[in-house]
């Protein structure tokens, strides 16, 4: 039996029928395996079966990478590794997944290359080179450099993408710029590439079966997610409680991209590392408020001190005024007094103080001391101000 195997994936690789062949293959393992257990077989035979297995495994995994080669064909620059933007311009990802007609040395079909590779458990490292390449010279690239845009090009036989920068373009990109650029390369990967149903089990997994889109977006979405809330979404994050309502765009933007991976497959339904992000949004300003605070008046405190300003009791920064007591603040004053008894020296006044009662007389002092004051009260109104988005 695992002779006949052997010859009958010889026979199926020779036409090219990879996924035949890889069951056939597969096949002879298990034969090997019922052969091993067997007790008084002679170990010569089992290593020498084990010998021609080995070689026939590597053969067929050669074939194949042979063949994934066609299909998907990267054009990088000279200076592999380097992910500057000049570098970047200058790469191409082609995937020849459509038959050409009338060529016998066509490839085949992307689905048999594909299935063949899950049968024999090579799919996974070639899909782990595939997303790094395509997080570093194509995904992460779009979200670093905002002139980047990519250029899909489909011809009859293949589909070509490559990139142009913009001679003009913003320090930094928007989210909702940057969502539709990533979605565009994975609508466009999906249609010619990741679109395809594979038998591979798994838990979780109903029937075995699984999109290739699926496993890909396993490999590569903790590190592109964290690329782009690094490089995106924190940029984002409004520096004033003024823009924050602003801010809903992009949450509603985060919201519609994942949903859009979702749909291809590339996501998983409860998948949502950057809508939680953007949804904390609260959080993320203070912490971003605060730090902006504090590196002001570091840099502040740490300036000359020998640079004076002269101030008048005039030129300081007057107390807004407060709002009157309301009518519950007034009955418990009124309760409180209630309670003293005649006789008693009333320490409190019901007089307001004057906005200028701590204003200083004509002085100078250091101009940093100022802006740090002044810092401190626009820190402390615009937080008086602010309301949860």
């Amino acid at each position: 039996q695992f002779d006949t195997t052997i010859k009958e994936c010889n026979g199926a690789l020779e036409q090219k029928q990879y996924v035949a062949a890889a069951q056939q293959l597969e096949k002879a393992r298990s034969s090997l395996r019922s052969l091993e257990s067997r007790r008084g077989f002679e170990l010569k035979i089992l290593k020498a079966l084990g010998t021609e297995l080995t070689v026939q495994t590597q053969n067929m995994i050669y074939h194949l990478g042979e063949e994934w080669q066609k299909l998907i064909v990267w054009k990088l620059p000279p200076s592999k590794g380097s992910s500057s933007l000049e570098a970047v311009v200058l790469s191409e990802l082609h995937l020849h997944t459509v038959l050409p007609q009338g060529k016998d040395t066509a490839v085949p079909p992307v689905a048999a290359v594909l299935q063949a590779l899950a049968v024999l458990g090579e799919l996974h490292s070639k899909l782990k080179d595939f997303g790094h390449l395509l997080l570093q010279y194509i995904l992460k690239p779009l979200i670093l450099h905002p002139s980047l845009e990519p250029v899909p090009k489909e011809q009859p036989d293949v589909f070509i993408l490559r990139f142009r920068s913009q001679e003009l373009a913003l320090d930094e990109s928007s989210p909702m710029e940057v969502f539709e650029k990533i979605k565009l390369v994975f609508e466009v990967l999906h249609k010619y590439l990741l679109n395809v149903p594979l038998e591979q089990p798994g838990e979780g997994r109903k029937e075995g079966r699984v999109s290739l889109a699926e496993l890909l977006g396993e490999l590569i979405w903790e590190e592109l997610s964290d690329c782009l809330i690094h490089n995106c979404l924190v940029n984002s994050i409004p520096t004033n409680s003024s823009k924050l309502e602003q801010y809903k765009e992009v949450i509603r933007s985060t919201e519609e991209f994942e949903k859009a991976l979702k749909n291809m497959q590339f996501l998983k339904e409860d998948t949502t590392a950057l809508l939680k992000y953007a949804c904390n949004v609260d959080s993320h300003f203070a912490n971003k408020k605060c730090q902006d605070v504090i590196m002001a008046a570091r840099s502040l405190m740490t300036s000359e001190i020998h640079n004076t300003v002269k101030i008048t009791p005039d030129s300081s920064i007057t107390l807004p005024e407060l709002p009157d007591p309301g009518s519950g603040d007034d009955m418990t004053v009124h309760r409180a007094s209630s309670l003293v008894p005649n006789g008693s020296v009333h320490v409190g006044s019901e007089s307001r103080l004057s906005p200028f009662t701590l204003s200083l007389p004509t002085c100078r002092i250091s101009c940093s001391v100022q802006q740090l004051v002044e810092l401190a009260y626009h820190t402390l109104l615009e937080a008086t101000a602010s309301t949860d988005l």
